[in-house]
């Protein structure tokens, strides 16, 4: 029984995205299907956002599309910078915190 769930979700299907005013065939493991439509949902949204703010300047889209992507990648790389700290910000304290005992354990020794 366990092959067969593995094999679910393993499964390739064929999904269709929209962003903007085109559509993408695409074939994607059934587990990031959701991953795929919501991000689809959040360039939609970044890139209505951006076409409102720009209305007025007559702007091509693949311009705002550009835009969209670099505030994306923005994202990313906020996202990357912060869980890199965070890690960093862990390794830090236990360093501490084995500092701190191998201390303690040399003032007691002594």
């Amino acid at each position: 029984m366990l092959a067969s769930k593995r094999c679910n979700m393993d499964k390739k299907i064929r999904i269709n995205i929209q962003v903007g005013e085109s559509f993408y065939p695409l074939r994607v493991d059934l587990k990031e299907e959701p991953l795929f439509r919501e991000a689809a949902r959040l360039v939609n949204r970044r890139l209505i956002a951006y076409s409102t703010k720009f209305r007025g300047s007559h702007l091509p889209s693949e311009k705002v599309l550009a835009m969209v992507a670099i505030d994306l990648a923005l994202l990313c790389q906020k996202y990357e910078y912060n869980a890199n700290a965070e890690a960093t910000e862990a390794n830090l304290a236990n360093i501490v915190a084995d500092l701190q005992e191998f201390l303690g354990e040399e003032s007691t020794q002594s």
